[in-house]
């Protein structure tokens, strides 16, 4: 979320124009590019594939499903032949319970990555 204008111009102070400013991400929201072009100078972006690509490309499925049915329902789309070579994200309330999913998952035979914050480059490869 951008700070209020007066909070953006005091924090204009703090980078220099001889300094080299570097944002690296994924991903980019429309307010982080603002904030970006407010704050450094003669800014250059790199993007690699389009948004119109990625929405062309990924298909969203929610599902509502009880709570005591969640590991049974997912177990069943995971094994789907559907999905077989598809690349799947599962997103969860909080890191302990990625960890949780995952053990479950690997005891099953399944194979899982864990993603988060906690979690250096090198250890999401």
């Amino acid at each position: 979320m951008l700070h209020s204008m007066s909070r953006q111009k005091a924090s204009l102070n703090v980078f220099h124009h001889d300094i080299k400013t570097l944002m690296f991400s994924g991903t980019v929201c429309s307010d982080t590019r603002k904030y970006a072009k407010l704050l450094l100078y003669h800014p250059v972006i790199f993007e690699v594939g389009s948004i119109q690509t990625l929405i062309n490309r990924v298909k969203q499925i929610v599902l509502w499903v009880e709570n005591d049915s969640k590991k049974k329902k997912l177990i069943s789309i995971l094994q789907d032949k559907r999905y077989k070579n598809s690349a799947l994200i599962i997103f969860v309330e909080s890191k302990f319970g990625a960890l949780l999913l995952a053990d479950f998952l690997i005891n099953k035979d399944i194979l899982c990555a864990v993603i988060h914050g906690d979690k250096t480059q090198e250890d999401r490869l």
